[in-house]
């Protein structure tokens, strides 16, 4: 019986411990994102696509590599070359890993834990234009979200999807109500 109690303690004293915690401490805030990792096969064909989307040039290259870090990150090698695509609101890192041997992933939208990365427009049919310009197929019909689709907001958005040369799934939006960003 003392055993369950003082375990019934620790409990209720860790969710005391955990409701009391102040959410509006900016030093445990999540409420931004830095950067995205893309696993790539080729570095220079990717850096060539994400600049191509983007209109953003690749600034800063770079390589991280050595035994330190294999042994840090439980891996059997670790040499990985790297490119950032600085963004208004994010970072892209396109990874290219020749240790350990990269592996090609295969995964479908319905999947739990597939994601995908959506780039904010202001002017849908120029984005699309610019994508059919520099060869991306398109993924389905151009969508624009209707009352008819359920939605309580953000009727109007706009999005169609595509995928970069290696197969990640991206988007790209012109959002409307909910689906627009927070701090404009």
């Amino acid at each position: 019986m003392k055993s369950l109690l003082t375990r019934s303690f620790l409990f209720l004293g860790l969710l005391a411990l955990l409701s009391n915690c102040n959410r509006k401490d900016p030093n445990i805030k999540f409420s931004a994102v830095n950067h995205v990792g893309i696993t790539v096969k080729d570095l220079s064909q990717s850096i060539r696509f994400y600049e191509a989307l983007t209109g953003v040039e690749s600034i800063h290259l770079d390589r991280l590599a050595g035994d330190r870090l294999a042994k840090l990150l439980q891996m059997d090698g670790y040499d990985v070359r790297y490119a950032t695509l600085y963004l208004d609101n994010l970072n892209i890192d396109l990874l290219e890993y020749k240790k350990p041997a990269p592996k090609a992933a295969s995964y479908e939208a319905t999947q739990i834990s597939a994601m995908h990365l959506c780039f904010e427009v202001k002017d849908f049919g120029s984005a699309v234009a610019r994508l059919k310009k520099i060869g991306v197929t398109l993924e389905g019909a151009e969508v624009k979200y209707l009352e008819e689709d359920g939605l309580q907001e953000g009727v109007g958005t706009e999005v169609i999807s595509f995928k970069d040369p290696d197969g990640t799934h991206l988007q790209v939006m012109a959002p409307k109500g909910s689906f627009k960003r927070l701090k404009d």
